[in-house]
């Protein structure tokens, strides 16, 4: 399973929870960043060429200038692209998925993380285009969150509004994760430490994570509650 992951708005800790329940679940699974900024790779690595972490019982392929590099590495240390179970590949370059040496790569579903306030609906709505017009987005079904939700005018009826001319087929439930203080204070700690942590997350966050993972993983829910309890008891 192979998903294109797309974030206007930070979602980072998403993935590397959503690859966490997964590696825990028995699946090998392997997350690429292929941002500009680098973003996972803050989080997950201190080397500053392109190379392959083992973070949390999964692989993170950080800092390649394209995905067709990251392929190759993977055949210079005899793994398989292929037989991962699960690939995430975070990017918002729609060069990072030139030159696949000759494969024909398809992903099987996008992943979206956006939020209410206009300029991160308006970096969405460019970065989708911009991937449609390189021909790499995927036509299939989606995974849209979105972001650190409050009481507003904005709702998800608009969201869905400035979503819809775009060529990708919405999903029919949004995700919405609320803002809530004691998440984002969590996860500036678990940055700056390099962990997933999910002891401290809020019961939003860890509902929204879960139904997330089994859409994204195919994993039952009741599979997941157990795997987000077994993380919760790890580091």
């Amino acid at each position: 399973m192979k998903r294109l992951c797309i974030g206007a708005s930070e979602h980072s800790d998403l993935l590397l929870g959503i690859c966490r329940l997964a590696a825990i679940a028995g699946k090998r699974v392997l997350l690429v960043d292929g941002t500009a900024s680098g973003r996972i790779t803050c989080i997950v690595a201190s080397e500053e060429g392109p190379s392959l972490i083992r973070f949390g019982g999964f692989d993170v392929a950080c800092l390649f200038p394209t995905l067709g590099s990251v392929i190759s590495h993977l055949e210079e240390l005899e793994l398989v692209f292929e037989e991962y179970e699960l690939v995430l590949v975070d990017t918002d370059q729609p060069e990072f998925l030139d030159k696949l040496q000759g494969r024909s790569l398809k992903f099987d579903g996008l992943y979206i993380t956006t939020a209410y306030d206009k300029f991160t609906l308006h970096r969405t709505v460019n970065l989708i285009r911009n991937m449609d017009a390189s021909g790499i987005l995927p036509s299939v079904k989606s995974t849209v969150v979105i972001r650190n939700t409050v009481d507003c005018t904005i709702g998800e009826d608009y969201v869905d509004r400035i979503l819809a001319p775009l060529p990708f087929k919405r999903p029919e439930l949004y995700h919405s994760l609320p803002f809530d203080e004691v998440d984002l204070a969590a996860l500036i700690d678990s940055g700056h430490q390099g962990v997933i942590e999910l002891r401290r997350m809020s019961r939003s966050y860890r509902r929204v994570l879960l139904s997330v993972a089994h859409e994204i993983t195919g994993e039952d829910e009741p599979v997941l509650k157990r795997m987000i309890k077994q993380a919760m008891r790890r580091k």
